[in-house]
């Protein structure tokens, strides 16, 4: 009987999953804190991001986060455009979760599933904004990935389809994102604009009211 109990004691000791080294949790940790910095190195490039700055050449550059910073943000424009802004969220969370000993994203998470969406919209709505009013948006880029998806979207569908198109990809990846149903989504979007128009009917009823006095 004690050998029985002592090898289902054994059997049971080496199906038990084994828990992470102190040194596995301290990598993962020190590569969360390594990408929460550059991701506030990326934000900063791309807020302070200058056209003139010269990439990969000696000179003055206007960036805060200097040549290196001037780098990042121009390969990061030159590809997203403004999708750039997502890619360095999206490298904070990772970051974050990193830190926190949470690990990287389930494959089937919402952050992989909803993430690509909101990027290919935010890249892809700029160029298209400048086709459909070039005067209020003149010069704005998508990028590499934006430009492109642009140009074939408009091609199959029109500049108008397109940015429908890629308005309704947003909002599904806003969506898969947040977790959010579509029932509530509509009953917060309803939500607010009744309360904008109800402050329009109240400002517009403060007008009418000093109107009649002063009449």
């Amino acid at each position: 009987m004690g050998r029985v109990a002592a090898s289902g004691r054994g059997r049971q000791r080496k199906s038990a999953p084994e828990a992470p080294s102190v040194s596995a949790v301290l990598v993962q940790e020190c590569i969360g804190v390594a990408l929460l910095g550059f991701a506030a190195l990326a934000a900063i490039a791309l807020y302070t991001h200058h056209p003139a700055d010269p990439v990969f050449d000696e000179g003055w550059v206007h960036n805060r986060a200097g040549a290196l910073g001037a780098a990042v943000a121009w390969a990061l424009l030159s590809f997203v455009g403004y999708g750039a802004a997502l890619l360095v969220a999206a490298l904070a969370v990772i970051g974050f979760r990193l830190t926190a000993g949470k690990g990287l994203p389930a494959v089937t998470s919402r952050f992989w599933a909803g993430g690509p969406l909101l990027l290919v919209a935010a890249a892809t709505l700029p160029p298209l904004l400048a086709q459909v009013a070039p005067l209020r948006f003149a010069h704005v880029s998508g990028g590499w990935l934006g430009d492109g998806l642009a140009s074939s979207e408009t091609w199959f569908v029109g500049s108008w389809g397109a940015l429908l198109l890629n308005l309704v990809i947003a909002a599904l990846g806003g969506l898969i994102v947040t977790g959010f149903s579509t029932s509530r989504a509509l009953g917060v979007l309803g939500l607010g604009l009744g309360w904008v128009l109800g402050g329009i009917v109240a400002l517009a009823q403060r007008i009418g009211e000093g109107v009649l006095e002063i009449a």
